[in-house]
């Protein structure tokens, strides 16, 4: 959706979605897993909206970590 790809499909806002998935890729979504640090972050707005908020952790964190 943030890359555009469904521009062609659909027409108007985008109000929801549904997403299928494994029940053990909460646990990514959320920057739990040790490999997946560098992720990308998500936070939701005042409005609703989701924005990037860069990683889950940056290089000097995983650093200071490890």
């Amino acid at each position: 959706m943030e890359a555009g790809l469904l521009n062609d499909f659909v027409e108007g806002p985008i109000r929801g979605a549904v997403f299928k998935t494994a029940v053990w890729h909460t646990q990514r979504v959320l920057g739990y897993p040790s490999w997946d640090q560098r992720g990308p972050k998500y936070l939701r707005q005042a409005n609703g909206d989701l924005k990037f908020a860069g990683p889950f952790k940056t290089d000097r964190r995983i650093n200071l970590e490890e």
